[in-house]
């Protein structure tokens, strides 16, 4: 039987440390040793490149492996090791579990490659807002600072967290009064690329479809401000209100899921999409994500790098406790 048949395959980062130190202390991997390639470990745990690369060169760095130049990667002999502890301790809240498509999947990629790449340890909480305040605090204060994703979108509880850890928001506008490093798209250049793209295709009118977090609330104000200075003439509705059976003009959504939620009502009601009556556009991509959702012209970022800049901000903080929070927003592209 294949190695890889009778072994699980794991689905993160940690799992392909975990594996190859399994491989290495039960003496499947003895001294000398050359471990897979970069290519094979890549297909074996469905990780980007730069994930497994920074999975191996923790390994390096904690003297399990060496690297041969033009050779590939060994491990190293028992006695020339020199096994440094796991690096900080990162703890990740969300709301949800749905770890396979969306945004914060994308951005959980991203944090994996980064918290590989500095030999940090990431602990995934789920559900966070159906918790009791002190059980969270609990959990925070098992690790040495935590990324929060979307908390705005789950009330304000993360706002009750005890302030003694350095906290980072991805997809979060409100900071809490300068508490949170907040890491998101740059709403401001969002509302002029949205502008731009409805004058190109003509429109005076647009209607902003959006959500009562305020990352969202932020979105559409900035949007709306902005067309409005262009001479166009714009209306704010909320998500869980019905499309118009005849929408004119355009179609603002300040989150994929909202722009789902009209396309799925809209179809199901008339039985044809909402693209073909009216001019859409979308923030932040997640239809360019997930297959089951409708296709779009939308306004968003790199989020595996929002992922990525997570946890070098936290870890910075950590180690650098008077650094004060920013916002560090990303830049937008027009995705058509």
């Amino acid at each position: 039987m294949s190695e890889r048949a009778s072994h699980p395959t794991p689905s993160t980062v940690r799992g392909l440390t975990d594996f190859i130190l399994e491989k290495v202390h039960s003496g499947q991997y003895p001294p000398g040793f050359c471990i897979p390639s970069l290519r094979e470990l890549m297909e074996r745990f469905q990780l980007p490149a730069g994930a497994v690369r920074g999975a191996v060169d923790q390994l390096c760095r904690q003297g399990v492996l060496e690297k041969r130049h033009g050779s590939g990667t060994y491990v190293r002999e028992a006695s020339r090791r020199t096994e440094e502890p796991l690096g900080r301790r990162v703890a990740v809240f969300l709301g949800g579990q749905n770890l396979v498509t969306g945004i914060f999947s994308t951005v959980l990629l991203g944090m994996q490659s980064a918290a590989a790449e500095l030999g940090a340890s990431l602990v995934l909480h789920f559900n966070y807002e159906k918790m009791k305040l002190a059980e969270l605090d609990e959990l925070l204060a098992g690790a040495e600072g935590a990324v929060l994703l979307g908390a705005e979108e789950h009330g304000e509880l993360y706002k009750k967290l005890a302030p003694t850890r350095p906290l980072v928001g991805v997809c979060v506008h409100d900071s809490d009064g300068g508490r949170l490093t907040i890491i998101d798209m740059d709403p401001f250049e969002a509302a002029s690329l949205a502008v731009a793209h409805f004058q190109a295709h003509r429109v005076k009118e647009v209607t902003v479809v959006g959500h009562a977090a305020p990352t969202f609330e932020n979105r559409a104000r900035l949007f709306l401000d902005a067309w409005a200075r262009h001479g166009g003439q714009g209306t704010l509705v909320g998500h869980d209100e019905p499309p118009p059976a005849k929408p004119k003009g355009g179609i603002l959504f300040t989150s994929g899921g909202a722009m789902q939620v009209w396309a799925m009502r809209y179809r199901e009601t008339h039985g044809h999409a909402l693209a073909s009556k009216a001019s859409l556009l979308g923030f932040d991509g997640k239809n360019r994500i997930d297959p089951g959702f409708e296709p779009g012209p939308v306004v968003s970022v790199d989020w595996q790098a929002a992922g990525r800049f997570a946890v070098e901000e936290c870890v910075e903080r950590i180690e650098n406790p008077g650094i004060l929070p920013r916002r560090i927003y990303l830049p937008g592209r027009l995705l058509g």
